[in-house]
């Protein structure tokens, strides 16, 4: 999936004072040379992972972003998409990604679930961007 010449894989973010922050996701962050899965994104829910995923994925919509896409990061409809968001930004000429997706992605989840968990949740997200460094993740300093 990542690795065909459809993926772009140039990624330009809004850093400090506007000016433009170029990523290259390259193979050695994505970890190809391991042939396991490629983690694209963490995140934590504390209440509801199936409505949280459904957020993410958006599968009634072809597409959110603009087709034919190049590196700047594409305004997103809402703040919880960005698993598709990035997904549609590496494939920009996808015209539906929803099964691009569905053949692709997995998914999985530890349940930590309460309000007894909030440090939980919080710091486990942050040690498993840390540790997998999923390119969705990624956002630049303002």
């Amino acid at each position: 999936m990542l690795a065909g010449t459809s993926c772009n894989r140039d990624l330009i973010l809004v850093g400090p004072k506007g000016r433009p922050v170029h990523l290259r996701i390259d193979d050695e962050w994505l970890g190809l040379a391991t042939a396991q899965p490629i983690p694209l994104y963490v995140g934590k829910n504390a209440d509801n992972i199936a409505s949280r995923v459904g957020k993410h994925l958006r599968l009634k919509e072809k597409r959110m972003l603009p087709l034919g896409g190049g590196p700047h990061r594409a305004e997103r409809p809402t703040t919880s998409c960005q698993l598709r968001a990035g997904v549609e930004h590496l494939f920009p000429g996808c015209a539906d990604s929803r099964s691009l997706i569905l053949e692709n992605v997995g998914l999985s989840y530890v349940e930590m679930d309460g309000d007894a968990h909030a440090a939980n949740r919080f710091y486990l997200e942050d040690l498993a961007v840390g540790l997998m460094r999923p390119p969705f993740n990624v956002d630049v300093e303002r």
